[in-house]
């Protein structure tokens, strides 16, 4: 993929990177942001430098789908949270890579400031960027913006899947027959926020000097003044919350083998160890030794507050292979096999795609056969739907190109594309999670793309098929428990936005929705831009949303100087939406400008055509979802 050099003295490019959790609907992105921190603007920066001297900001909390059992809590921190790490990276950038390569077991870790970011663009045509499985060190995630998909270039595993693939896993096989695999139960829920200084000094000179200027006094207290001032916990989603993680996991790395050391026990020779973020791997020649890291690293941890999640700990012997390292190889080549076999390469080097038959029969035994994949290794979708979804995409591309050099079998093409998207669809029902709708999303809008190359009952009968599909996956989705704001289903809310007009919802169908969607408790920023940039001006959902125009009113009544991540991202994407009249900003904006003194706030005009560029939510009607997920597809997710 093309790479082009990066501005490494524009350290705001951290709000692109670092401060905003992966898994967010597809709509959001900080890019905006940027863009009005780097063009100084007066009004915008007397209020947000206003709006940033209350110290403790609350985030803003949500859930997504973890697995079949439950949920994971991420944070959306202030905007004016996030403005710290821009004078943070930019003083201690260096010292961060250096606290973070202390540890020799550490697989994933910041070891340099990255200097590349990727041309998107220019590669868009011939790579597949795949949110489970591409780099994260020289990304870019922007088209116009030159930046990396991260701050820092990582060592060589940004996924863990890559070290169980990897040449170095199989020369330790070969040394260690006892593999012990552990993790830390809630591990960023139950960090102390004191303890960076434990980890970058020691406890007791810590502790005598708590109040002093320095690194980790200055990192403890950006992290606390984005979480409401507590020191139990730290938010989960950013990567500065990681990087914050690391150091301490990297101190008590060093210390546990050093102790070990003691015991006799040398790394390398007696055993190795590798954690990948907050997951161990201890390999030694025997399952005693195996126990005796573990019972050194549970000790270590605990004097850290950290806790080991020990249902979750289990001993490997030799192969260390797993059914579902078997069943995601198999679906692997199950995807590929299926596919393949119908696109057919002829004596002039041009392919066709021969689909015939019954595609809902064709599809029906592929999902058969799929699920027989994973009962026979004993595991669930949410273990393969990754690789399943990013086959699918990278050989739909395949067919799309072929569409395009104007293969005339479109009944074969329309056929293949129809049974795809079957299975897509059943994986997102079978595991709903954020990535694998980002996934469905890209594939979803490739074909629709691809359409366009057929007839107009194919093109028509491919949007229906979406259209249904997407109804049936939210109608279960609002039956289940109720979690704070449904980022999965905000997603494919979003890609039937993309249909076009004679695919809108129903007003009582959509008016549904979001009653089902919406928080009772919290009115949550994500529900509220995502069914907006659905609605836009259509008349037809005028009631709904003047419903939405009150309860946007009544947030910021109740939480007029804005300290609520929630409450000022609404405020400022409210600015920019194109659907929202300027009375009703103006009224909203004077509300926020009353509670601080700023200069000039009596000009309300000024300060509106001053804010009211775009800031987090990507208003376009005609939106690009496969440009936005290939965006995402360079970042580190959870």
């Amino acid at each position: 993929m093309p790479k082009s050099r990066i501005n490494k003295g524009d350290f705001s490019r951290v709000l692109l990177t670092e401060t905003t959790p992966y898994e967010v609907p597809v709509i959001f992105n900080n890019e905006g942001f940027y863009e009005h921190i780097k063009t100084e603007d007066l009004h915008t920066t007397d209020l947000l430098t206003s709006i940033r001297g209350n110290n403790w900001k609350i985030p803003l909390p949500y859930k997504i789908k973890k697995d079949t059992l439950g949920a994971r809590s991420l944070s959306l921190p202030h905007p004016t949270s996030q403005l710290d790490y821009i004078d943070f990276y930019k003083n201690y950038d260096v010292l961060i890579t250096s606290l973070c390569s202390r540890s020799k077991i550490s697989l994933r870790a910041p070891v340099k400031i990255a200097g590349f970011f990727y041309d998107i663009e220019t590669a868009q045509k011939d790579v597949d960027i795949n949110p489970e499985a591409k780099e994260i060190n020289d990304g870019s995630d922007s088209l116009n913006i030159p930046h990396a998909s991260s701050y820092f270039a990582y060592n060589k595993y940004n996924f863990l899947y890559k070290f169980y693939e990897s040449y170095e896993y199989h020369r330790i096989e070969k040394k260690f027959n006892f593999l012990m695999r552990f993790d830390i139960s809630k591990c960023f829920d139950s960090i102390y926020t004191h303890s960076i200084a434990w980890a970058v000094k020691n406890k007791s000179f810590a502790k005598d000097n708590h109040n002093g200027v320095s690194f980790e006094n200055k990192f403890d207290e950006i992290i606390r003044n984005s979480n409401h001032g507590e020191t139990n916990g730290i938010i989960v989603g950013p990567e500065t919350s990681r990087i914050f993680s690391e150091i301490i996991l990297q101190r008590i790395d060093i210390d546990t083998i050093s102790s070990l050391k003691q015991d006799g026990l040398d790394l390398g020779r007696d055993y190795t160890v590798k954690r990948y973020v907050d997951d161990y791997f201890v390999f030694s020649k025997k399952e005693e030794t195996c126990k005796k890291i573990f019972k050194k690293f549970k000790e270590n941890l605990e004097s850290y507050k950290l806790h080991i999640n020990e249902s979750k700990t289990h001993i490997y012997t030799t192969p260390f292979m797993t059914s579902l390292t078997i069943a995601k190889s198999e679906t692997r080549s199950f995807i590929n096999n299926f596919i393949d076999q119908h696109i057919i390469k002829s004596e002039e080097e041009k392919y066709t795609v021969i689909c015939k038959g019954s595609p809902s029969k064709k599809a029906n035994r592929l999902i058969q056969e799929f699920k027989q994949i994973l009962f026979s290794n004993t595991t669930d979708y949410s273990g393969v739907a990754g690789i399943a979804l990013s086959r699918i995409c990278k050989k739909v591309n395949k067919v799309k190109s072929i569409a395009s050099a104007g293969d005339t079998d479109r009944e074969s093409i329309f056929n293949l594309i129809y049974i795809l998207l079957e299975l897509c669809f059943f994986i997102l029902s079978m595991t709903p999670r954020v990535r694998v709708t980002y996934l469905v999303i890209q594939i979803s809008a490739i074909c629709l793309d691809l359409s366009k190359n057929l007839s107009y009952d194919h093109e028509n009968n491919i949007k229906k098929k979406i259209l249904d599909e997407s109804i049936l996956f939210l109608d279960l989705m609002i039956y289940d428990e109720k979690d704070d704001c449904k980022v999965e289903s905000l997603n494919i809310i979003t890609l039937l936005s993309t249909l076009g007009h004679e695919y809108l919802l129903a007003p009582q169908k959509l008016k549904s929705l979001y009653d089902k969607i919406s928080s009772t408790h919290n009115f949550c920023y994500f529900e509220t831009v995502t069914f907006l940039h659905y609605i836009k001006n259509n008349p037809q959902y005028k009631v709904l949303k003047e419903e939405i125009l009150v309860k946007i009113e009544a947030t910021i009544m109740r939480d007029r100087r804005v300290i609520e991540s929630n409450t000022i991202h609404l405020l400022l994407d409210c600015m920019s939406c194109p659907y929202i009249l300027d009375k009703f900003k103006k009224e909203l904006l004077s509300v926020v400008l009353e509670q601080y003194d700023i200069p000039n706030k009596n000009k309300i005009n000024d300060f509106l055509k001053s804010i009211s560029k775009i800031w987090f939510t990507n208003w376009d009607s005609k939106i690009d979802l496969q440009r936005a997920i290939d965006k995402k597809g360079l970042k580190f997710t959870y």
